[in-house]
């Protein structure tokens, strides 16, 4: 639970001001949705980026001046850079790139790459960006065997099976931290671990779907 005074403070950074979500369609993305919803935050403009599909009902339904683009379309970078500057200034992003799902990332490294590292490193070149927040992964911690913490040494080797992907979002960490912060008022980096969508996502391998998928399928809730 947030106290009366955080949800004040979040309230000040992102309501009434542009907002882009990055990887709008992952279980991150989604749950940004129902959030702002919840917490009455009503960005002014919002710029929704996807993989490849359209931006889902979620958002469309819930949100007013929505813009959208596909990170798979050749002009990309181009579009959204336009976008962005359109917005003015105060601009807020959530970077929530993936993939979340490991059925996903390790079918496509250059995906992978591709929005962990080339199109958040083309952030160092904007000049209205309030803040940007970098959603990492808990995958990081891989290797480790016992409670971990945000100092812990980090185990993996890139030799890992999932290494393009683990490799991918310890150097967007890193571009955060050591090139986007140089530019941008306000850079945080999380790293979420058992992230859950307000729904279920085609396709979703992670244990805790395939749980939930199991426990609605048997009609089985305990």
């Amino acid at each position: 639970m947030l106290s009366h005074a955080a949800m004040k403070k979040i309230r000040s950074v992102y309501d009434g001001r542009p907002l882009v979500i990055e990887g709008a369609n992952g279980s991150m993305g989604l749950s940004i949705s129902t959030v702002l919803r919840e917490i009455k935050i009503k960005p002014s403009k919002i710029l929704l980026t996807t993989f490849k599909s359209a931006p889902h009902s979620h958002w469309v339904n819930n949100h007013d001046c929505v813009f959208s683009l596909k990170s798979v379309d050749s002009n990309f970078q181009i579009k959204r850079r336009e976008i962005i500057e359109s917005f003015g200034d105060g601009v807020n992003v959530i970077y929530g790139a993936g993939y979340g799902r490991p059925n996903m990332f390790l079918a496509d490294g250059d995906g992978v790459i591709n929005s962990n590292v080339g199109n958040l490193l083309a952030y160092s070149e904007f000049k209205n960006i309030l803040s940007l927040a970098y959603m990492s992964s808990s995958e990081l911690y891989t290797g480790s065997m016992k409670e971990v913490n945000e100092e812990s040494p980090l185990l993996s080797t890139p030799q890992h099976p999932r290494g393009i992907y683990i490799e991918a979002k310890r150097l967007g960490e890193s571009i955060v931290s050591n090139i986007l912060s140089k530019t941008i008022g306000r850079v945080a980096v999380y790293r979420i671990a058992l992230a859950t969508p307000p729904m279920m996502l085609e396709n979703d391998g992670r244990v805790l779907a395939d749980l939930i998928k199991s426990a609605m399928k048997n009609k089985s809730f305990t």
